[in-house]
């Protein structure tokens, strides 16, 4: 048996634990909201931000901001 043309690399970026995990949850998905990402890894919002940033910088994964819309209209306010 010949050896793979092009064996697995361990990468350091990917292999820390964190980020790991957050591949790992990520990979079966389309997409996930921030804020069940966190949940669901328990970790705090500064430690994921910082680790999805890592993750964005080297490719890995793309990182979609959104804002909550806002309205002044009466007929779109709950009270």
């Amino acid at each position: 048996m010949s050896a793979p043309s092009n064996p697995a690399k361990f990468d350091d970026l990917i292999h820390a634990p964190v980020r790991l995990r957050i591949c790992a949850s990520l990979a079966p998905l389309q997409w996930a909201e921030f804020g069940q990402l966190r949940d669901s890894l328990g970790v705090a919002d500064s430690v994921l931000s910082k680790h999805l940033k890592q993750l964005t910088d080297a490719g890995y994964v793309y990182v979609e901001r959104f804002t909550k819309p806002r309205s002044t209209d009466p007929a779109l306010t709950t009270v």
